[in-house]
């Protein structure tokens, strides 16, 4: 079985049981460079098709609605640059509260496996993405189902995964936990905001 078939296999894993394959993440034997690497590549890649779904799906810019979400897909669409640099700064602020986010609730995840889960939760919604774009050209509407798929699985995911890193039984409170911690790490995002 090739490389690729492995990846894939285990991302279809993934989605069944993503504990288990959370395990399998952290004891992929990489560096911390590599792990880090690994983030960086599948978050510019996470932005160039996020890139080619708004390109496909927008239309002509001229039509749009001045909605914050048109606004930011014009965004996209004119600095690509600028959004792939701000990703990676997101992934990076992420990677930093899911391991101390988790130990201020008396976790005991280290950074390394923070890193390795979220490059690896990055690579598995790439794969999704893909699936989405093709699936537009074909079926616009299971694309679009498709889409809302992959917002549950993030929440999915990111709750598992948290749970593993940090060795926490119950993902009802893990998920309590993160939502906690999305509304504190937005009302810092917000107080920053004023200040400046």
């Amino acid at each position: 079985m090739t490389a690729t078939a492995v990846l894939i296999q285990h991302a279809l894993e993934t989605i069944k049981a993503p504990r288990q394959q959370a395990r399998w993440a952290m004891s992929v034997a990489l560096s911390r460079s590599e792990r880090w690497q690994a983030l960086v590549l599948n978050t510019v890649v996470s932005t160039i098709l996020l890139w080619l779904w708004i390109y496909l799906t927008m239309g002509d810019a001229s039509d749009q609605t001045a909605s914050v979400q048109a606004l930011v897909s014009v965004m996209i669409l004119d600095r690509p640059v600028m959004a792939g640099i701000f990703q990676v700064g997101f992934a990076v602020i992420s990677v930093h509260a899911l391991h101390w986010g988790g130990r201020v609730f008396g976790g005991s995840g280290e950074l390394d496996g923070a890193v390795s889960l979220l490059a690896w939760m990055t690579f598995v919604l790439n794969l999704v993405s893909v699936l989405q774009i093709v699936l537009w050209l074909v079926f616009p509407i299971v694309a679009e189902l498709i889409g809302l798929f992959s917002i549950v699985l993030v929440f999915v995911l990111l709750t598992s995964f948290c749970a593993e890193l940090h060795g926490f039984r119950s993902l009802f409170m893990t998920f309590i936990g993160l939502v906690f911690s999305i509304f504190a790490i937005l009302f810092g995002f917000s107080l920053l905001v004023a200040l400046v």
